[in-house]
Order: C-alpha cells, then structure tokens, then sequence
C-alpha cells in the first residue's frame, strides 16, 4: 500500500487511526503537587523499562503518531506519545514528565519531536538530574530558540488569551498546501485542541528557557529536515546549523509532518538512528 493511499480528510474516522486508539487509549498523568497534567498514549511491551518517546507539535493532538506506532510496535519498542497538557513552564512541565517516567517504569528513552515537541524534546535533554537516561534525539522541523514566537506588540491573544488559541494556530498554517493529506489532517487537529490547552501550548512556546547545554553527544542528536517543508524556520535555528556536530538528514519529501506524509521514510532514518544509539545490552523487563 502507498504511503500516500490515506486521507486526511478522515481523521479520526480513518480506520487505522481507530484501531491505533483502541489499542493504546488517552490516559491522563497529574503532577504530584501543582495542578498540571500531562496526557499519553502508550503501546508495545509496558514491562520494557526502555521507551521510544514521541512530544507532538503545536497543531497536532496525542493521536498524530498513528502511522508510525505499528512500525515501531514491529521493531520490539515500547512507545509513548507525551503532549504536554496545561503546562506553561519548563520546569513544571519536566517534573511531570520525570514523575509519568517513574510511574512508566521507564529507565532509558530515544526522544522524537516535531517542530514545537522537538523544542520541548532539547528542553528535556537540557536537565540535570532527570530519571531517565536519554540516548538519542531525533528533532523534526525543530527549532533551538524560541523568540521568534515572543511578540513584540499587544496581539488579540494576549488580550483575549483561550478564546483565540485555535484561530492563531489555525492562521499559522493558514499558508501550508491543503493539497497534502497531512495539512488537512493537521488543520482538523486543531480543532480538537482544548482551548485552554492551546493556550498552555502557545504559552509555553514563548516561556523562558535557560541555555542550551548538551547533556548527550552531538552526535546522538539528529535533525530531520525535509526539502520540501513549508513552515520554514530561519537558519538561525535549525539544529543542524545551531549546534555543533548534530547529524542532518535531509528527507527529499516529507513536508511538514512528515510522520503523516511518509511514514515509512521518515521511520528508516530514525530506526537506523536509534539503532545507533542503543546499548548492546538489551532492555530489561521490569518484576512485579
């Protein structure tokens, strides 16, 4: 079957999409003092205490890494998909994700992000002293600074805040093709965005973030670029020209969300990655 042979259109009434979800239903983690949560998805073996982490971006819901969950699932990996709930800082954010790590079991992760959860992905790398050992980074679309989102005049979302959350995520792709499955997808994905988790998202965007140290080698972080991309971030920050010795895989096509557009494709780069930086000794099951 065709990567392509899928509509967007569809979205959660595509049937891979719903056989997907049943198998690995939303859940909800709160932090264990501030009123933050986090929701996931997760699938593959639970008892593996190694995990293929996966932080959506802005526009997308927990259920975008449909297509990719089932060739992961084929590869032996546990997978987590993390969005990052009603956070807006860093530091909180982080501390949710450590204690849903603990809870997980989970001791070693291979981290993806796409765009915004690529950022969130280096912020988490960023740590001292988090549970869990971080292998590799696969940063999609990402950028490495975020002050190109932080306006420099009032907009109608600082005034009117949740009201306005969606239409401003909607309006920042408004210049995408439709004619990709995946830009029609994404532009449905917005609308089933809470409000007021927009707004968290949007804010936690433009939060203050300390400076970026690597806590892994360079070369386990590696930026995944496709050419044929429509939200273009500046040079300024794309990893692979921001960070020194981070790997640059330019994918010929992919777009935006290149784990709707080409699944397959965009799996052979991260699998040969994660491969790469993966201990030989293999993960362990976790006694009751």
């Amino acid at each position: 079957m065709s990567e392509n042979s899928w509509s967007g259109n569809q979205h959660h009434n595509d049937p891979k999409f719903i056989e997907v979800s049943i198998r690995m239903p939303q859940q909800v983690f709160k932090h264990n003092k501030y009123d933050c949560s986090l929701r996931f998805r997760q699938a593959g073996n639970r008892e593996l205490d190694e995990a293929v982490i996966y932080f959506p971006g802005i526009y997308e819901t927990d259920g975008s890494f449909f297509r990719m969950v089932p060739l992961f699932e084929n590869e032996g990996y546990r997978v987590i998909v993390v969005t990052t709930g009603n956070h807006r800082t860093f530091e909180t954010l982080i501390q949710t994700f450590d204690q849903l790590l603990r809870y997980l079991r989970i001791k070693r992760i291979h981290v993806i992000g796409c765009d915004y959860g690529g950022f969130v992905s280096l912020q988490v790398q960023n740590t001292v002293g988090f549970s869990a050992k971080i292998l590799s980074l696969c940063l999609i679309n990402t950028y490495t600074q975020n002050t190109q989102f932080i306006p420099r005049e009032i907009t109608a979302f600082s005034i009117f805040g949740s009201f306005v959350a969606n239409s401003k995520l909607s309006k920042e792709i408004e210049n995408v093709s439709n004619n990709s499955q995946s830009a029609q997808f994404i532009e449905k994905e917005i609308g089933c965005i809470d409000m007021s988790e927009a707004k968290a998202r949007i804010d936690l965007r433009m939060a203050i973030t300390p400076p970026l140290y690597l806590h892994l080698p360079a070369e386990a972080i590696m930026s995944i670029e496709p050419l044929d991309r429509e939200l273009i971030t500046s040079a300024a920050y794309l990893p692979s020209l921001t960070i020194a010795g981070v790997k640059q895989a330019l994918m010929k096509t992919g777009a935006d969300w290149p784990h709707l557009e080409s699944p397959n494709d965009l799996f052979s780069y991260i699998l040969c990655h994660i491969k790469k930086w993966t201990p030989t000794v293999e993960p362990t099951i976790e006694s009751k």
